[in-house]
């Protein structure tokens, strides 16, 4: 368990402490960047990666979008 790093090095919480972790192998390469949104959705901050890997299945797109009438 020695070759995991922890990615995260600002604060995830209000009160200045990092709670949240990221951890992953080091020689992967898989973790791209790490951003801490600093928008308040609880007492902990959001916590954002980039990640970059490959999939074996088949991707499929899925537009979504809400129709509104007019009354």
């Amino acid at each position: 368990m020695s070759d995991l790093i922890q990615t995260v090095d600002k604060p995830t919480d209000r009160c200045g402490y990092i709670l949240d972790w990221i951890l992953h192998r080091r020689d992967d390469e898989i973790l791209q960047t790490t951003l801490v949104s600093y928008e308040l959705t609880s007492d902990h901050f959001t916590m954002v990666c980039d990640l970059n890997f490959v999939s074996t299945m088949a991707t499929t797109i899925v537009h979504l979008q809400k129709e509104f009438t007019l009354s």
